[in-house]
């Protein structure tokens, strides 16, 4: 990986115990932290430092594999079937699935463990996808849309079993209520799983509740938001603005 490439780094993902999985903007260079939004990665015990990235005017991934703890046979490759830009990567929680999505309005999961190939296509959504989430047992995957909507998605029948809307503006990024939230004493008040919010150009932060498939918190903020996230214990919202500020 050379940093002296001309394409922008849209979307990377890694499996590290503890590790990173990144999406940004720039010329390339991946130690430029204003060009990257780093989000927390999946926890699966034992992964090796894979890596998943893809860059500005690509519709394929290249998928690095720098080691063997957890068993990936797999050799460095490039993965495809995508047909527009590439702007989400995204490892499955137990690093044996990673999952792509962007401009051509689809998710692909592919299967990395052992013999590789395209698992899942997701489709539905009739604008790019910009973000996505696995959820923390990776059996359900959570998009946010240009469409203005976000859906909740079974991985493995490839049905959409839930469409939210609401905003009124392109969904930037979306998230799922964390293992910590999961484990923590406020899981019954928040409904863990049940529990996601969404970030939009509308300038507004919300937070759903599946069960109902209605928005139940709404937060107004004075420019788009282009990123979200839950605490650990999943009783407070942090959204990332345009102007600079995290709320």
């Amino acid at each position: 990986m050379s940093s002296s490439s001309s394409s922008s780094l849209v979307a990377a993902g890694g499996v590290p115990s503890g590790g990173l999985l990144s999406r940004g903007q720039g010329d390339g260079l991946l130690a430029t932290p204003s060009m990257l939004k780093i989000i927390a990665g999946p926890e699966a015990p034992g992964a090796s430092t894979d890596l998943a990235m893809a860059t500005q005017r690509q519709s394929v991934l290249d998928y690095f594999q720098s080691g063997r703890k957890s068993g990936l046979e797999a050799p460095t490759m490039r993965l495809t079937g995508h047909s527009g830009e590439v702007l989400a990567v995204g490892f499955s929680p137990d690093g044996r699935n990673i999952a792509s999505a962007g401009v051509d309005r689809e998710v692909l999961i592919y299967h990395v463990y052992g013999e590789i190939f395209t698992w899942r296509v997701l489709k539905g959504h009739t604008k790019a996808i910009l973000d996505f989430r696995w959820s923390i047992d990776g059996s359900h995957i959570l998009t946010a849309s240009a469409d203005e909507t976000a859906c909740i998605w079974d991985v493995e029948t490839g049905e959409r079993l839930k469409k939210l809307k609401g905003h009124v503006g392109i969904i930037n990024a979306c998230s799922m209520a964390s293992r910590e939230a999961c484990e923590s004493p406020n899981r019954a008040t928040y409904g863990c799983a049940s529990l996601l919010v969404t970030g939009s150009d509308d300038g507004t932060s919300r937070v759903w509740d599946t069960r109902i498939k209605k928005c139940i918190k709404k937060y107004q903020h004075h420019y788009q938001i282009l990123s979200v996230a839950l605490d650990g214990h999943g009783g407070r919202v942090f959204a990332g603005s345009l102007d600079s500020t995290i709320r």
